[in-house]
């Protein structure tokens, strides 16, 4: 899991920008989180009933994260059960959040998910610090693009100068796409790039936007929004994924 975390000055010092990029293919949340989600998703692939061997295993699941005290370097990769009824569960924290906050933002979002969406089989929860997802289906390493969620800073950048505000942007997403992706699958990649392409859509001459996807997102602000004295280079997590039965 990489995570890489930037704040170049652009330009002739009018602005800077602050950078994560993140992607969880095959690579890469804090007592800060608030109660509620920065985002949600209740995505419809399958319902569960409350007394199901699904949702019990869901909760087993959930229950064993929110004792896991070793989740630190922001990423875990998890499953519970047998199929037909097996349940996966990925989650994910922004770079700079350093350990105690991880598990303490995941532990939020593992409580808070299966409450905001009620006997579903997948869902999503995002925090500006974490996010944390959990499915029917083994969803580590796999691709997905959508939905794709545009959110944006509901300041603008000044007339004079949002041309050049607007190139910066657009040459600093580009050229950390590679960095973020480095040493992982090509689909990182690929799935930053679809996001950054998203940008004049979502966040055209605004101060500050993100776009989110369920493996892989971005933000960018002209103010600095994380812990930019936290170290960006940790040891890679481990590649091995916990299962029970």
């Amino acid at each position: 899991m990489k995570s890489f975390l930037i704040n170049p000055s652009l330009g002739n010092g009018f602005f800077k920008t602050s950078l994560p990029a993140v992607c969880h293919l095959h690579a890469n949340f804090s007592s800060h989180c608030s109660a509620q989600f920065r985002y949600q998703l209740c995505l419809e692939n399958g319902n569960c009933t409350s007394n199901s061997t699904y949702n019990a295993n869901l909760n087993n699941l959930l229950s064993s994260l929110s004792s896991n005290t070793q989740i630190d370097y922001g990423f875990y990769n998890v499953s519970y059960g047998q199929n037909p009824d097996k349940v996966y569960a990925i989650g994910l924290c922004r770079g700079d959040v350093k350990p105690d906050m991880c598990r303490s933002c995941l532990n939020n979002a593992t409580n808070l998910l299966p409450l905001v969406c009620p006997n579903k089989k997948d869902a999503i929860g995002v925090y500006d610090e974490c996010m944390s997802r959990f499915s029917l289906r083994n969803i580590f390493g796999i691709k997905e693009d959508t939905p794709s969620i545009n959110m944006w800073n509901p300041n603008n950048v000044s007339a004079n100068v949002v041309d050049e505000f607007k190139q910066k942007v657009t040459t600093l997403l580009d050229s950390q796409r590679g960095s973020a992706a480095a040493g992982g699958s090509l689909h990182c990649s690929d799935c930053l790039a679809g996001a950054i392409g998203d940008f004049p859509l979502c966040c055209d001459g605004r101060q500050g936007g993100r776009v989110i996807r369920p493996s892989c997102n971005f933000r960018f602000e002209s103010s600095l929004f994380y812990d930019n004295t936290a170290d960006n280079s940790p040891p890679p997590p481990s590649t091995n994924t916990s299962s029970k039965a």
